[in-house]
């Protein structure tokens, strides 16, 4: 089966409270990274509805002790597309992946699922 790899916008929300009543909220940080998953897909479209699925996977918060909360959420999916891996992996373990991917987010970042013919993976292969 084809490799995929979906990267996803996720925001963390860092959020730091009063340790007195009334405990309102005193500082707010957020930070917005890119979170890489690759996994496998019969084809484009399947690969697509798989990333889509995954989104509320990013949501989450935890409590780093008392007056402190973060959050994450996924803001939508940034870009998906098929790799290729070196034919010579076999079996369960591909070993490391040589994959080149740009690091550099756009100057507007997407806040929702794009449509498919904006991901790469659907993208018209010229010759």
């Amino acid at each position: 089966m084809p490799l995929f790899i979906a990267h996803f916008l996720v925001m963390e929300e860092n959020i730091w409270f009063a340790n007195v009543a009334p405990y309102a909220a005193i500082q707010r940080a957020e930070t917005d990274f890119l979170q890489l998953e690759i996994f496998v897909a019969s084809d484009a479209e399947d690969a697509y509805a798989k990333a889509v699925d995954m989104i509320d996977d990013f949501s989450e918060a935890n409590y780093d002790g008392p007056g402190d909360i973060t959050n994450y959420f996924c803001r939508g999916i940034y870009q998906l597309r098929e790799i290729s891996v070196d034919e010579s992996a076999q079996g369960d373990s591909l070993g490391p992946l040589e994959i080149d991917i740009d690091s550099a987010p756009p100057a507007e970042l997407p806040l929702a699922v794009p449509a498919k013919e904006e991901l790469d993976v659907f993208a018209v292969k010229r010759n």
